[in-house]
């Protein structure tokens, strides 16, 4: 189930992270793909284990779990 959040990442957080992302170095998305969707896959991404990447991945996950919409682990069980 897909579950839309609004502002979980303010205006001036998305555009940080625009001007993080057009300064850094993207790879051939086919890079993480398994044999068979290497064959359809046509996108780049930042390296999975480069520093950026890392970055604001962490802060996305921050910005959600302090989000109360967001479902937690804990709270799914109880």
């Amino acid at each position: 189930m897909l579950t839309c959040i609004d502002g979980v990442l303010s205006k001036e957080d998305v555009a940080e992270f625009r001007r993080i992302m057009d300064a850094s170095e993207w790879e051939d998305g086919r890079s993480t793909a398994g044999a068979q969707s290497a064959m359809v896959k046509r996108n780049e991404q930042l390296p999975p284990d480069s520093e950026v990447a890392r970055k604001l991945g962490n802060r996305i996950i921050s910005a959600l779990t302090s989000n109360p919409r967001f479902p937690t682990r804990s709270a799914a069980t109880g």
